[in-house]
């Protein structure tokens, strides 16, 4: 993986100026107040030409995790097109 960049910053802060075949997110949008992650749903669609991967915590309801955040269905909100 010659190619691979990192962005090291607030996804809230990110400002695309390219895009890429792939897109990873991991860990991160279990911590975004749920009144953002709209904006952080459109970044991604944004940033990506073909995919976007979401590793997340995963439930077909929303409910308080044990950690600090929400966990909810993801990836179903950006597939409908909730962003």
């Amino acid at each position: 993986m010659q190619r691979v960049k990192t962005y090291h910053s607030s996804i809230l802060d990110f400002k695309p100026n390219m895009k890429n075949d792939l897109v990873l997110i991991k860990g991160v949008l279990i911590h975004i107040n749920p009144d953002e992650l709209q904006s952080v749903y459109k970044i991604l669609y944004e940033t990506s030409r073909k995919y976007i991967c979401i590793i997340e915590y995963y439930t077909h309801h929303q409910k308080k995790s044990c950690i600090d955040g929400m966990k909810k269905n993801y990836s179903k909100e950006i597939l409908l097109g909730k962003y």
